[in-house]
């Protein structure tokens, strides 16, 4: 009877040291990820550029992150919780093409909008539904720059097509 406490004993320690093991194993490979594949929640990643929209109600003022690499264009806004009003993602492409989104993995409804190499814009998807992988939101015709930002945001500032991008 007495090894077979001690045995009980001897198990019971075991789990009381493995348990706080894996949990501080766990954090340092959230850590790890988050470092090597970009898995961050908010959207302070990278620097940010000033970006003006010209609009009928005067010029819209914004602080963007750049999307100019396949990686970055593929990630996108993908596992950002929240957006600040006065802030976006501008995603540059080496040509002018018709270009084609979806939502995969990001929590939060954009607005997006397509923008052509005269820095025009030329349609909006506006309130895309978050984490919606089968509705693709694609630009009317052939576009060079596409700009995300909060759902509802083309509407509180009245952006139009026509209305004029700098950056």
């Amino acid at each position: 009877m007495k090894k077979k406490e001690q045995n009980k004993l001897k198990l019971i320690v075991v789990i009381l040291i493995a348990i706080p093991l894996t949990s501080v194993a766990g954090l340092f490979m959230i850590n790890f990820l988050n470092d090597t594949i970009g898995l961050n929640t908010d959207i302070s990643r990278d620097q940010t550029i000033p970006l003006t929209i010209e609009s009928r109600e005067g010029a819209v003022r914004l602080n963007v992150l750049v999307a100019d690499s396949p990686e970055e264009q593929t990630r996108g806004l993908m596992f950002v919780n929240s957006l600040p009003e006065d802030q976006g993602m501008l995603f540059i492409f080496q040509k002018e093409s018709m270009q084609g989104f979806w939502m995969k993995n990001t929590y939060i409804s954009l607005d997006i909008i397509f923008i052509n190499s005269k820095k025009e814009i030329i349609n909006i998807a506006q309130n895309t539904t978050p984490l919606k992988e089968d509705v693709r939101y694609s630009s009317d015709s052939p576009s060079l720059y596409v700009l995300e930002v909060n759902a509802g945001f083309s509407a509180r500032h009245d952006l139009k097509s026509g209305d004029s991008v700098n950056f």
